[in-house]
C-alpha cells in the first residue's frame, strides 16, 4: 500500500483546489517561511482523524477554513482527501483505491468520507489502525515537534510505540472486552437482584400450586367425559348436517331446473305473445286500408252512374227524342249537385289535413269548369257530340280505376284472412304456454316448501351446532386448550343426558374445591421457568465473564509479548542510526514500572523524603560518545534531533507505516549530519513513502520529486512541482 495524492480545497492558505501526487519514495516540500508548507502537514494529520485544535494550531474547526484576504473572499467550508493505494488488500477495504475524505463547515460540523461514503471516525481510525497510523501521531511529525517523542511521558511513548507497531488493535479489542466485561458484570448484578425479588412471591405460588394439584383428579375425569362428550356430539352434528346437505342438494338442484324451465316457459309465453299485438296492430291497417278502398270504389260507382246517365241523356238528343237548345237540363244540375256532394263527402273521410285540402281544391276547380262549361254557348249538336266523348273516355277510366280497386280490395282481404288466422294461432300457443307456466310454477312452489321444511331443520342443527360451539369454548377456558377426536360415534338414545349429568356433577365438585385461582399454576410455572432461565442466564454470564477475562489476558499477553519483540527490533535499529548519526555512543529504550521515587527538588531528610509516582512506560536511555550525559535534559537541540531522528526512523524501519510526513525535522542538523540524514532518508524510502518538508538542500536531494509552494499578494498558497528524474533527463539532453 502507498500514499497516491493528497487534494486540499479551502484549508488554511489552500483557498483554491490543489492535488499533491506522490509517485516517488521521496516527495519534498519547500518554500519560504509562511508560504503554507506546514499547511500540507496538517492537512494530512487532520484528514487522518486528528481532534486536538491546538496541534492543528487553532481553537476551533472553523479556524482551519480559509479566512479570505484582500484578494480572495472567506469560503464555506474546507475539504481535505487522501487516496491510498489499496491493490494489495492491506487495508480491509474491498476497493482498489480507498479514498478518505473530511470536510469541515463553519458551524463546527465535521463530514468523514470513505470513497464518497458517510462514515463516522471510528470507521476511520479501525482502518488505518490495521497498517499502523493511530492516534498517535508518530507517522507525522509536525513542525518543531521532532523531539516530541523525548519528551513524552512514558506511557505516552510507549503508546506512540504501539501505534508504531502496529499494536492498536490489541489495545481497541482489549478496551471493547472491557466495555463487554463491564455490561456483562452489570447484567449479572441485575439478574441476582431479579432472583432475590421473585424467591418470595415463588414460595407462596408454590403453595398455591399444591392446592391445585390436589384437584388434578377431578379434572382429569372431567376433561375425559367432556372430550368423549364434545367428540360424541360433534359427530352428531356432523351427521345430521350431512343428511341435511343429503337430502337438500337433489332440491336445490331441482328447484334451479325447474327455475331454469320457468324461464324458459317465460321466455316462450312472451314471444308468442308478441306477434299477437303487432298481428292486431297489422290488421287494424288492413282493415282502415279496406274501408278507405270501399270509399273510394262507392264514390267511383256514383261517377260512373252519373256518367251513364249523362252519356244515355245525351244519346236521346243525338237522335232525337229529345230538343236541343242551350238551356242546362235539371239532371246536369243534379249530376253537378251529386259531384258536389262526392267531393265534399270524400273530403270529410281524408286520413289528413292535406288530403282534405286537396278534395276542397278539386271540387272548387271542377265547379269552376263546370260553371263555365254552362255559361259558354255552343251548337246543341257539337255540344253534345263532345260531351258523349269526354263522357265515354271518363266511363273508361273510372271502369279502370275500379277494377284496380277490386283486385287491391282482394288483395287486402286475403291479408286479412292470413292475419286472423295467425291471430288465432298464436292465441292458442299462448293459452298452452300459460298453461305449462302455471303447472311448473305450482311443482317449483311445492319444492320450495320442502326446502323451507329442511331450512328449519337447518336451524334446529345450527342452533346445536352453536351450542356445541359455545360448550367447546366454554371447555378450553375450563380446562385449557383440549383436543377432540375426531373420529367417534354418535349419541345412543340416552346417552347423551347421562353423559351431560356426570359432566355438571364433575363441574359442581370442582366448584366446591374452589376458592383457587386456576392461573395460579400457569403464574407458578412462568415464575419456575423465569428462575430457570435467570439461574441459566446467570450461568452463562459467568461463563461470558470467564471468557472475557480470558480473552482480556491473552490479549494482554500478546501486546506484552509483541510490544517486547518489536522494542527490540526497535533497539537494534535504533542503536545502529544512533551510532551512525553521533559516530558511536549507545542509546536504547528499556521498559519501567510503575514505582515511588524521591523528587528532584525535595530538600527534606531521609525520614522524611518526598516520593512522587513514576508512571509505567518506555522511557530512553542515551550515552554520547566523548559526553557524560545522565538525562535527556542535558542533550543540546542538535543532539535532542538526531536522538529523536534516529528513533523515529527506527520505529518506521521495524514497522513501516504506509507514509512518513517530516515537517522540519532536518532543521537543527549541521551540513555534516544532514548528510547523514539525507543517507537515513535513502535508506528509510527504501521502506515506506516520506514526505519532507525542509529547507534543507542535501534534504532536497534525496528527493524525486520537488513542491514549491509559494504565496503571492492575495493570501493563498500555490503549488509549483519539478520531477527530478524528468528535469535530469532533459539536462543530458
Amino acid at each position: 500500500m502507498r500514499l497516491k495524492k493528497i487534494e486540499i480545497a479551502g484549508f488554511k492558505s489552500f483557498a483554491r483546489h490543489v492535488t499533491l501526487e506522490f509517485p516517488t519514495p521521496v516527495v519534498a516540500i519547500v518554500g519560504p517561511n509562511g508560504s503554507g508548507k506546514s499547511n500540507v502537514s496538517e492537512a494530512m494529520r487532520w484528514v487522518l482523524g486528528e481532534q486536538s485544535m491546538k496541534s492543528l494550531r487553532g481553537k476551533r474547526g472553523e479556524d482551519l477554513i480559509f479566512h479570505g484576504s484582500g484578494g480572495a473572499s472567506q469560503l464555506g467550508k474546507a475539504m481535505v482527501r487522501i487516496t491510498l493505494d489499496n491493490t494489495d488488500r492491506v487495508l480491509p477495504v474491498d476497493f482498489e483505491e480507498v479514498a478518505i475524505s473530511r470536510e469541515v463547515y463553519r458551524d463546527g460540523a465535521n463530514e468523514y468520507k470513505v470513497n464518497g461514503s458517510l462514515v463516522r471516525l471510528k470507521d476511520i481510525i479501525e482502518i488505518l489502525s490495521k497498517v499502523g497510523i493511530g492516534g498517535s501521531g508518530h507517522h507525522i511529525i509536525s513542525q518543531g515537534e521532532a523531539d516530541r517523542i523525548l519528551y513524552s511521558s512514558p506511557r505516552e511513548r510507549k503508546r506512540m510505540l504501539e501505534d508504531a507497531l502496529g499494536l492498536k488493535i490489541y489495545e481497541i479489542k482489549r478496551m471493547e472486552a472491557e466495555r463487554k466485561l463491564e455490561a456483562t458484570e452489570v447484567n449479572m448484578r441485575e439478574v441476582e437482584v431479579v432472583r432475590r425479588e421473585i424467591q418470595p412471591h415463588m414460595r407462596f405460588l408454590k403453595v398455591q400450586a399444591d392446592k391445585v394439584e390436589a384437584s388434578s383428579k377431578f379434572r382429569e375425569e372431567l376433561k375425559n367425559n367432556l372430550v368423549t362428550y364434545l367428540a360424541k356430539e360433534r359427530e352428531t352434528v356432523r351427521r345430521d348436517q350431512e343428511r341435511l346437505h343429503t337430502a337438500e342438494d337433489p332440491l336445490r338442484e331441482e328447484e334451479a331446473r325447474m327455475a331454469g324451465e320457468i324461464a324458459e316457459l317465460r321466455k316462450n309465453l312472451s314471444t308468442a305473445f308478441l306477434p299477437d299485438n303487432a298481428t292486431m296492430l297489422e290488421m287494424r291497417a288492413v282493415e282502415v286500408a279496406l274501408t278507405q278502398l270501399d270509399a273510394k270504389h262507392r264514390s267511383f260507382e256514383r261517377e260512373l252512374g252519373r256518367i251513364e246517365g249523362q252519356l244515355a241523356f245525351f244519346a236521346s238528343k243525338r237522335h232525337g227524342t229529345a230538343p236541343l237548345h242551350a238551356t242546362v237540363p235539371l239532371s246536369d244540375v243534379a249530376h253537378a249537385l251529386g259531384e258536389i256532394l262526392t267531393y265534399i263527402e270524400t273530403a270529410l273521410h281524408s286520413s289528413s289535413f292535406e288530403a282534405f285540402r286537396t278534395q276542397i281544391l278539386d271540387l272548387k276547380q271542377h265547379t269552376q269548369k263546370y260553371l263555365h262549361k254552362i255559361s259558354e254557348p255552343a251548337d246543341a249538336h257539337e255540344e253534345v257530340n263532345e260531351n258523349m266523348g269526354e263522357l265515354e273516355a271518363e266511363q273508361q277510366k273510372i271502369k279502370t280505376l275500379i277494377q284496380g280497386l277490386e283486385a287491391e280490395r282482394k288483395t287486402l282481404a286475403q291479408k286479412r284472412a292470413e292475419l286472423e288466422a295467425a291471430y288465432g294461432e298464436a292465441q292458442g300457443t299462448y293459452r298452452v304456454s300459460g298453461e305449462r307456466l302455471r303447472s311448473a310454477e305450482e311443482a317449483q312452489n311445492r319444492i320450495k316448501d320442502a326446502i323451507r321444511a329442511l331450512a328449519v331443520d337447518a336451524e334446529r342443527i345450527k342452533i346445536r351446532a352453536a351450542e356445541l360451539s359455545a360448550q367447546e369454548t366454554d371447555a378450553v377456558r375450563f380446562l385449557g386448550d383440549t383436543t377432540v377426536p375426531d373420529t367417534a360415534h354418535p349419541f345412543e338414545v340416552g346417552e347423551r343426558e347421562e353423559l351431560r349429568r356426570k359432566i355438571d356433577r364433575l363441574k359442581i365438585k370442582l366448584e366446591e374445591i374452589g376458592g383457587i385461582d386456576e392461573s395460579v399454576l400457569k403464574e407458578y410455572n412462568e415464575i419456575a421457568e423465569r428462575e430457570a432461565f435467570l439461574a441459566g442466564e446467570l450461568k452463562d454470564l459467568e461463563g461470558t465473564a470467564v471468557s472475557l477475562h480470558a480473552l482480556m489476558g491473552e490479549l494482554q499477553q500478546n501486546l506484552e509479548r509483541e510490544f517486547v519483540q518489536g522494542v527490540e527490533r526497535i533497539n537494534d535499529e535504533f542503536s545502529k542510526l544512533f551510532t551512525t548519526m553521533f559516530g558511536g555512543g549507545e542509546a536504547r529504550l528499556k521498559m519501567v514500572e510503575a514505582q515511588k521515587r524521591k523528587a528532584k527538588d525535595a530538600e527534606v531528610s531521609d525520614e522524611d523524603e518526598e516520593l512522587e509516582d513514576v508512571e509505567s512506560g518506555v522511557d530512553i536511555a542515551v550515552d554520547l560518545p566523548r559526553k557524560r550525559v545522565k538525562n535527556l535534559d542535558m542533550l543540546s537541540g542538535g543532539e535532542r534531533a538526531l536522538t529523536s531522528i534516529a528513533l523515529l526512523f527506527a520505529m518506521s524501519a521495524v514497522n513501516p507505516p504506509p507514509f512518513l510526513v517530516l515537517d522540519e525535522t532536518d532543521a537543527a542538523l549541521d551540513e555534516a549530519n544532514s548528510q547523514r540524514y539525507g543517507a537515513m532518508l535513502k535508506d528509510l524510502s527504501k521502506k515506506a513513502q516520506l514526505v519532507v518538508i525542509t529547507h534543507n538542500r542535501q534534504t532536497m536531494k534525496e528527493a524525486g520529486v520537488l513542491y514549491g509552494v509559494t504565496m503571492g499578494a492575495d493570501g493563498v498558497s500555490k503549488l509549483l512541482s519539478i520531477k527530478f528524474e524528468e528535469a535530469r533527463e532533459v539536462a543530458s539532453r
